[in-house]
């Protein structure tokens, strides 16, 4: 799970600044969000006077039919229409579970998708202590799991069922690269390598900004090989300095 934080660069084009992947990323609570903004007179008076429609996107719907499709996709099963995903971290408690009320609008929103795709399933909540597994893939409690959301970044504990197409994962294991501020970087210094089909360069030149790891060796800027440093040394009004693993706007330093 995913979400790309972007910017409008001064041709007006959208420039992909970050990439962020974690299960506990922001952009889950859009539909709550989305549902205080509608209730909101000032908001509504705003939407009326200028004609103006929000577009809703339901995420967890968004998210439950990816699965779906993955799931068909890999033949794991929904032969008999059923689906059954787990929330799985070892910060998980049972008292948690229960008082949590973003887990229970998580249980409403499966409740509502299985309801308008006529499927059958169980969501769960569980620690890792709590799955089981088999040849044949993960269990809770007797049930086949098609889909683990792992909360906790680091290695996945079930990487052989993966391989094996007997379980999905989601982040886990690569959220550490997948979030890392260096992959912008490689993109950029890469763009004329033969790994991309010109549709690709095309991509990357128009939606990720000039970016390199700043280390002490010659890069090419504007058609002119320079020293890293020293361009940036020398130019540091057009530079954003950033950590290559950072979160909530820390370790920023801009100009």
């Amino acid at each position: 799970l995913g979400r790309g934080d972007f910017i409008l660069d001064l041709n007006n084009e959208l420039k992909c600044i970050e990439f962020n992947v974690s299960a506990n990323l922001g952009g889950w609570q859009i539909d709550s969000i989305t549902k205080g903004y509608q209730n909101s007179s000032v908001i509504n008076e705003y939407l009326v006077t200028n004609k103006i429609k929000i577009k809703e996107v339901n995420f967890f719907f968004n998210l439950y039919e990816h699965i779906r499709d993955i799931v068909r996709v890999l033949e794991m099963g929904l032969k008999n229409q059923t689906l059954n995903v787990a929330y799985i971290s070892d910060k998980f408690s049972i008292e948690e579970v229960k008082q949590n009320e973003q887990i229970e609008a998580i249980k409403e929103y499966f409740a509502l998708f299985k309801n308008a795709y006529n499927l059958d399933g169980c969501l769960f909540f569980r620690r890792y202590e709590e799955l089981n597994s088999t040849n044949e893939g993960v269990f809770c409690m007797g049930t086949r799991i098609h889909c683990i959301l792992e909360m906790d970044s680091g290695p996945s504990r079930f990487i052989h069922l993966v391989k094996n197409k007997k379980v999905i994962t989601l982040n886990g294991t690569i959220t550490i690269l997948m979030c890392n501020k260096l992959n912008l970087a490689i993109l950029s210094e890469n763009l004329d390598n033969i790994v991309f089909s010109e549709n690709e360069k095309k991509i990357v030149k128009k939606h990720i900004p000039w970016s390199r790891k700043l280390i002490n060796t010659e890069t090419n800027y504007n058609g002119k090989l320079t020293s890293l440093i020293d361009l940036v040394i020398n130019n540091q009004e057009k530079f954003v300095l950033k950590k290559s693993i950072g979160f909530g706007g820390e370790d920023v330093f801009i100009g």
